[in-house]
This record gives C-alpha cells, sequence and structure tokens, in this order.
C-alpha cells in the first residue's frame, strides 16, 4: 500500500451529481463522470465477485476529487466503502490525505453499522500507525463519537488512548465523547479517570454537555468527580442546566462524605431560582438527616423557613423522623408545632413517626395519645400507623394489647397487612411460645387472602413441634445415632435460651438444664458431643436494641454468653465451635436479606462490618477458653467457614485468577486474618474503605485463634459457568465429588495444614407433599453422594491433608432456613404431619454398613 502524507487543499461539499461547475477559487479536477456512475452502481449493489476484481476491470481515471466523491455519495453500505478506499490507495495517482480520510468516517457515520465502525477503526488505526500528520483531532472525535453512538466503550477508549501516538492533541469533545461511550457502557471507573484527565488539561465541552457528563458521572456513583466537574464549569463561568445541578446534588446527597458538598451547592440559588428549587432543597435535609446531621438540618429547615424555597410536610417529616429516631422527642414535638403554626396540617406519616419514636424508647402510653390525636384528624390511618404500636407491644412482651390493636385495625376500616400479622407471630412464637394465637392469626390471614412467607410459617411449625416433641423423642434420636454407629454428634446452643436478653444479664437456669440434659445422654450412649455457640439464631433484643452484629458492643455479650457456656458445659464438651459459617450471616442476613435479620440498607458496607466484628467475638471467645478453661478441661475450639471449591473455566490466566479471587472472597475472609492478619490483599484492593482497619490489638488477638478449621462443603462451581452435573434439590448445590477434595488440599497448602474438621457435607431432596413415602426413603442419589464425597475425602487424606473427622448433614429432616420444610437434608425422614415419627432412609441403612461392616443390623421399615 503506497501511503502518502500530502496536505490535499479542501475538498467541496458532498455531490450527488455527476460533474459539477468548479468555482473561480477552486483548483479544477477532472473527473469521469460516467466513470463515476460505474462505480457507484457497482458499490450500490449486491452483486457477488470481488470488488477489487471489478474494480481494476473498469481501467478508472483516478485523482482526490474522484475518491471523495465516491466516499461522499449517500446509500452505498459501508462494508463497500472501506473496500473502495483500501482499493483505491493502492494506486499511485490517489494521495491518502486528510480529506480523503475524513469523508470516508463521515460516509461511515452516514449509516451506521457496528461492524463497518469497527472495520474503519481498524482502517484508520492502520494510517495513523504508517503516516503522521494524516489523522487529526476532528476525524478522531467522528471516530469517537460513531462508537459512542453504538455504545462501545472500550473501543472508544482505546481510540482515546491512541491520540498521542498519533499527534492528536485531545479537545473538549474527545473527552466527551470517551466518557460518554464508555457510560453507555456503564464502564464509571475508566470513565471517572478521563474526566480527572479533562479537568487536569483545562478542557471542558459546552453547557449542555457538561450537563451530560455530569449525570453520567453520578450514575456510575461518581459523584465527587461530577462535583469537580461543576466546580470547573463554575469556575469557567458556564451556566449549567438546571437539571443536571440539581441531579447532581441528588447524588451527592447519597454518600455520606458528600452531603456537605451538596449543603455549600445551595448557596448559589437565590432570587426566583432558589423560590422553586425545593427538590434539590429537600435532597439535603434528607441527606443530612441520613448522616444524623441534625443540626445542620434543622438549620437548613429553618433558613428554608426565612428565605424560601418554603419547606413542604415532606421536609418537616424527614427532620421529625430523625428526631423521633434519636430518641429527641422534645425537639421532634417543636417541630410539629412549627409545622402547624405555618398553617401545615400533620399528615399520617408524620404521626407514625412521632408514635415510632415514643414506642422505640418504650413510652407506649404517650405513643397511644399521638395515636388518639391522629384519629381526630385523619379519618383513615394507614397500617404502618398501627404496625409501630403492635412492634413496640411486642418488644415490651405485651402480646395481648398488641392483638387488641390489630383487631382495633381492621374496626377503623385499616386492613392488616402482611407486615403486621408477621411482626406479632413471630413474637408470639419466639418470646411467648405460644403457638396457638400464632396459629388463629396465620387462619386469620387465609381468611383475608394474605400470604405468609415460608420462614414464619416453619416458625409456627416448629414451635408447635418444641412443645409436642419433649424428651422422649430426644432420647429416640439418641439412641438412633447410637445405634447407626456415628461416634459423635454436632449441635449448636441457642444464645437466647442461655440468655434470654441475649446481655448475660439473667441466665435461664431451664436451658442450662436442658443443655446438660442432651450432653449427658450423648455421653451416655458413648457419643462424643460437638458444640457449635452460634448458628444464626441471634437474640431478637441484641438486634432491636443495638443493630446486633453492627454494633462492636457485640463482642462483649458474645464474649459474655460463650464463657457461660465454657464453665457449664466444657468439663463434658471437648469440642468447641464459635460460629457456625459467618460468611452467611454477613452476607445473606446483612446483604441480600434472604436470612435473619434480613437487612438490605447497606450492601456496600454491612456484610464487611458484621464479619468484622463475627472475627473479634470469635477470637474474644477463644482467648478466654485458652486462658481460663483449656489447661483444665482439654478441649480444643475453633470456626467453622463454608466453600464452595471454585474451578476455573479454562487454563486462561483470567478464569485462574477469577477462581483464586472467589477463593480469597470466601475462605480467606475470614481464614487470612486468623492466620495472616489482616484480610487478603485482593479484598483490600478491590474494597478499599469497605473493609473495617484491625488494630494492632485485634491482630494479637486473632492470630492463630483456632485449634482446627471446621469446613461447611456442598458443591463446586465454575467461576463464570454452570456444570452440567447431577444437581441436588436446591439449584445451587451439584454433584461434584472432587471439589472437596480440592478444597482440602487448597487449606492445607495455603493455611500450613491444620487440623480440619468437615462439619458438614450432604445434599437434599425436593419435597413437595405428592412424593409417596417409600420414594422419599429410597434415597438412591444421596446414597451416591455420600460414597463419592467419603471417597474424595479418603484421596485428601492420602495427600496427606489433616483431615480428622466428617459429619454428614443431617442427621434428620429439619427447619431449612428460608426454604422452611420445603427441603429435606435429613437420613432420617421426618413426617411432619403425622406426630414427627421417623422413618430411615437408604442413606442411613448405607451409614450402617459402612460404619459397622458386616455386623451393623437394624430392622428396616416396609
Amino acid at each position: 500500500m503506497m501511503w502518502k502524507s500530502s496536505v490535499a487543499v479542501a475538498i467541496a461539499a458532498r455531490r450527488r451529481a455527476s460533474s459539477a461547475a468548479v468555482g473561480e477559487n477552486e483548483n479544477p479536477t477532472s473527473v469521469d463522470a460516467e466513470q463515476l456512475e460505474s462505480v457507484l452502481s457497482l458499490l450500490q449493489s449486491s452483486a457477488d465477485g470481488s470488488l477489487e476484481f471489478n474494480l481494476d476491470n473498469m481501467k478508472l481515471t483516478l485523482n482526490e476529487e474522484f475518491v471523495v466523491r465516491v466516499l461522499g455519495t449517500p446509500l452505498v453500505p459501508g462494508k463497500n466503502l472501506i473496500g473502495f478506499f483500501k482499493w483505491a490507495s493502492t494506486k499511485p495517482e490517489v494521495d491518502v490525505t486528510t480529506p480523503v480520510v475524513d469523508s470516508l468516517v463521515q460516509a461511515i457515520g452516514g449509516d451506521l453499522r457496528k461492524r463497518d465502525v469497527y472495520a474503519l477503526w481498524d482502517l484508520v488505526k492502520e494510517i495513523g500507525e504508517k503516516e503522521n500528520g494524516v489523522l487529526t483531532t476532528k476525524i478522531l472525535n467522528e471516530l469517537l463519537s460513531l462508537l459512542s453512538r453504538l455504545g462501545k466503550g472500550k473501543a472508544a477508549f482505546e481510540v482515546f488512548n491512541k491520540f498521542t501516538e498519533f499527534a492528536c492533541a485531545p479537545d473538549a469533545d474527545s473527552y466527551y465523547y470517551t466518557v460518554e461511550a464508555l457510560c453507555r457502557r456503564s464502564i464509571f471507573d475508566w470513565a471517572g479517570s478521563v474526566c480527572e484527565e479533562m479537568l487536569n488539561a483545562g478542557e471542558l465541552p459546552d453547557k449542555d454537555k457538561t450537563g451530560t457528563l455530569i449525570r453520567y458521572l453520578c450514575k456510575g456513583q461518581n459523584s465527587k468527580v461530577a462535583h469537580a466537574v461543576y466546580l470547573a464549569a463554575k469556575e469557567k463561568d458556564r451556566g449549567l442546566p438546571r437539571s443536571s445541578v440539581n441531579f447532581l446534588i441528588g447524588s451527592l446527597c447519597r454518600g455520606k462524605e458528600t452531603v456537605q458538598l451538596a449543603l455549600k451547592m445551595l448557596e448559589n440559588f437565590s432570587g426566583e431560582e432558589r423560590k422553586y428549587a425545593i427538590k434539590p432543597f429537600l435532597s439535603v435535609i434528607r441527606g443530612l438527616c441520613w448522616i444524623k446531621d441534625l443540626e445542620g438540618a434543622n438549620n437548613l429547615l429553618s433558613r428554608m423557613i426565612d428565605a424560601g424555597p418554603p419547606p413542604g410536610n415532606a421536609a418537616f417529616n424527614f427532620v421529625i423522623n430523625s428526631l423521633a429516631k434519636a430518641g429527641d422527642m422534645k425537639e421532634a414535638i417543636k417541630i410539629v408545632e412549627v409545622m402547624e403554626s405555618r398553617g401545615l396540617k400533620p399528615d399520617v406519616y408524620t404521626y407514625s413517626v412521632i408514635m415510632s419514636g415514643y414506642a422505640k424508647g418504650g413510652e407506649m402510653e404517650e405513643a397511644c395519645k399521638i395515636l388518639a390525636e391522629a384519629k381526630k384528624k385523619h379519618s383513615k390511618l394507614s397500617p404502618a400507623t398501627y404496625h409501630t404500636l403492635i412492634r413496640g407491644y411486642c418488644k415490651l412482651d405485651e402480646f395481648e394489647k398488641a392483638v387488641a390493636f390489630l383487631g382495633e385495625m381492621k374496626e377503623h376500616g385499616v386492613q392488616p397487612r402482611v407486615d403486621e400479622y408477621n411482626k406479632l407471630i413471630q413474637s408470639l412464637c419466639l418470646k411467648a411460645v405460644d403457638w396457638r394465637t400464632a396459629e388463629k392469626l396465620l387462619e386469620e390471614m387465609k381468611e383475608n387472602g394474605l400470604h405468609l412467607n415460608g420462614i414464619t410459617k416453619g416458625l409456627v411449625q416448629a414451635t408447635k413441634e418444641l412443645e409436642q416433641e419433649g424428651v422422649e423423642t430426644q432420647e429416640e434420636d439418641i439412641d438412633i445415632i447410637s445405634k447407626l454407629g456415628f461416634g459423635a454428634y454436632r449441635f449448636s446452643i441457642s444464645w437466647s435460651r442461655i440468655f434470654p436478653d441475649g446481655l448475660g444479664t439473667n441466665i435461664s437456669d431451664e436451658g442450662i438444664a436442658h443443655y446438660n440434659n442432651v450432653i449427658n445422654a450423648l455421653l451416655e450412649k458413648g457419643i462424643e458431643p460437638y458444640v457449635t455457640l452460634y448458628h444464626w439464631d441471634l437474640p431478637s433484643h441484641l438486634h432491636e436494641s443495638m443493630g446486633g452484629w453492627l454494633n462492636d458492643s457485640i463482642v462483649e455479650y458474645f464474649a459474655i454468653y460463650a464463657e457461660t457456656c465454657f464453665s457449664s458445659f466444657g468439663d463434658r464438651v471437648k469440642k468447641w465451635i464459635t460460629i457456625n459459617e459467618p460468611l452467611q450471616t454477613a452476607v445473606n442476613g446483612y446483604c441480600t436479606g434472604v436470612y435473619a435479620p434480613g437487612r438490605r440498607e447497606g450492601p456496600l458496607t454491612e456484610p464487611y462490618l458484621v464479619a468484622h466484628h463475627q472475627l473479634l467475638a470469635h477470637a474474644q471467645a477463644v482467648s478466654i477458653y485458652r486462658n481460663k478453661f483449656k489447661d483444665k478441661q482439654a478441649g480444643e475450639i475453633g470456626l467453622v467457614v463454608d466453600c464452595e471449591w471454585a474451578e476455573a473455566l479454562s487454563d486462561k490466566v483470567e478464569d485462574i485468577i477469577a477462581a483464586e479471587r472467589r477463593l480469597d472472597f470466601q475462605l480467606g475472609w475470614y481464614l487470612d486474618p486468623i492466620y495472616y492478619g489482616d484480610y487478603p490483599v485482593v479484598m483490600r484492593e478491590r474494597l478499599g474503605d469497605q473493609l473495617p482497619i484491625f488494630s494492632q490489638k485485634d491482630k494479637v488477638l486473632l492470630r492463630n485463634s483456632v485449634d482446627f478449621i471446621g469446613l461447611n462443603h456442598y458443591t463446586s462451581k465454575f467461576v463464570t459457568h454452570g456444570t452440567k452435573n447431577d444437581e441436588a434439590a436446591s439449584p445451587w448445590l451439584y454433584v461434584v465429588p472432587w471439589g472437596i477434595r480440592k478444597v482440602l488440599n487448597y487449606i492445607a497448602q495455603r493455611y500450613g495444614n491444620p487440623p480440619i474438621y468437615i462439619t458438614e457435607n450432604g445434599m437434599d431432596d425436593e419435597d413437595d407433599g405428592t412424593v409417596p413415602l417409600h420414594e422419599m426413603l429410597d434415597d438412591k442419589l444421596r446414597v451416591c453422594y455420600f460414597k463419592g464425597y467419603l471417597t474424595a475425602v479418603a484421596l485428601a487424606i492420602m495427600d496427606r491433608t489433616n483431615v480428622r473427622g466428617y459429619f454428614a448433614w443431617s442427621l434428620l429432616d429439619n427447619f431449612e432456613w428460608h426454604l422452611g420444610y420445603t427441603k429435606r437434608f435429613g437420613l432420617i425422614y421426618v413426617d411432619y404431619k403425622n406426630g414427627l415419627s421417623r422413618h430411615l432412609k437408604s442413606s442411613a441403612y448405607w451409614f450402617l454398613r459402612f460404619l459397622k461392616g458386616g455386623e451393623g443390623k437394624m430392622e428396616k421399615e416396609d
């Protein structure tokens, strides 16, 4: 190819005619009209054959204007234009000049097709790499614009990064189109870095484009950079669209560190503009309340009253709600009075938040007074109003009053929602152990066409079973464990069964007696108890009064609870587990909200704070055990973590790294601080300030704070795609025996081959109520599962991993968290409809033969 860098005179506008008059100031160039028509006919056709071959046979008289005329003709497919350009550029009489390339870029933009634009970029890149001076900022900007319209962010970023290499200086439009393309593909991090380059270069597009940039950055949660763009525009005295400014203020108010920047921006509102700026002012009040700057919110409300924009109910309600949440009821009532003095009528929400504040402080009498006032002012109240009172009385264990308010709701024409029933039923089961009233409410819900979630339904059933089951069933189960040949049994202690309020102030003698009976019964049968202190059942009082695992005070309360268990049971219990699967509590309890306490409010921070406090609680409990009990009781203590093996989908480096990263976010999250003193490097790099910091004292407490690792393992996954292995009833559970061997070897290699107990391993069956009992008992797939996984464990032991024991999950079909009783993991079938009778499945008989060999005999059920 012959590339020439001569600079041509400007070509006239695209001509559709086959010939055109030449002006006095133009350099006339001869174009054969007949040849031009022939070429255009060829390019516009879809005839088969070689384009280059056909063009060569035409014996064309070529020059620059001929090429520009062809490129400027509409309705020619982009693929053919590019083919013609490549063919023409090989001819010695045609120079590849700036106007020619510019014409081609514009032509491709007229009929936008992804394939053509990518081919154009490959061609432009080749031109730029071979010759200097041909490509210009304008050409590259046009290309960026095309890629932006197609939403091809990475390609646009590649073009942007070629500016320097092609001796072109990016201008304001270069930055704009690059950022726009990246944001359209949601590549917001790169977009932020390009914006920072733009600001450093002192470039800024026109006000409308700048406003669009601000919106894009805000959508990508990069409001700090968006604010920097705003300040640059302000410095250049470039008025931005008010909608973009308001959008930025709203975005800044969604970040705790940026609310004050939004407050500062309000100073630029004045006159008529301020009068109608209620939306941004309301956003800032809401933001200040969110970060608990109640003084700032109150001051802004006062300024709005004095200078506008006039605050409405929403502004007052934000402040009143925040004051009520903070317990400052006196100030909250004052704001209500100010609200009324301005002629605003407190709405139902206003009364509800005031009632909530009183109820939270246990002042139910005051809350009822507010309810009476609300009834006078409003003919119809909301379910949330009554929910506040029901919740308040449940908190005080005054369940009769709570039930009475449920009835009052209906009398006043307010239909109770699922939330009201759910809270009351949960409290009746968990605190009053009154399943009879709970069952009545459940029937009432059905009559009203309301449907309760599976967790609470299961809770009613479980509470009923607790009363019905009694000591006889417990002794029966322990007898079955012994007859099947199992030498150990793992169970958990319920924190609230030892300390009902979780605080360690009032110990439950009945709870202590219950667990003493279980432990003694196991030991009498020669079964060693493995005891877990925490398996996700946080005392409700700790959650409601202090936020549960979000509050660092829980470390102290967990330590009190753990010490009580060590002193009460440690003379017989020699294997202790502090916390079971802390990852599940952190992620599914405080991010997805699938498990208790069902929080979704802070998914970017709360899971990591919860995990941090869990680790410190674990370490504190271990320290107490080792310093006060270990020498005398001669036991061991560890932590149970769960891990799905992450198998790289291919041998590609990125897949291998992805698999390693997944393991770091599962195992490393909890084990690295224990063995290495901090979270994995990849977590620190990716999460930054989202991860809490360990003090030096914390690190000392955490280091080597396990005598063994408990591993819960059920399945394995490819990190990017599913597998085609056999599935259990749960969609997440694939049968992949080799995965457990890999996990065990990974732990051994990464953490110095510590003692490992496989504390959970098993699979479930679906129970929709339609499968006959004899089919449920013949669980062949579960038998295959255990055979495969135990074989893999044996191979891991041959690999010299330090595996000390194995627990199948589970002995009995049980309450499977949010799935209730629909999934059955047990070796033993529990008939929930017929007195909770037990029936051994095929897998139980397989374990009997496996553990006792030919001597293992037990009457098999019909």
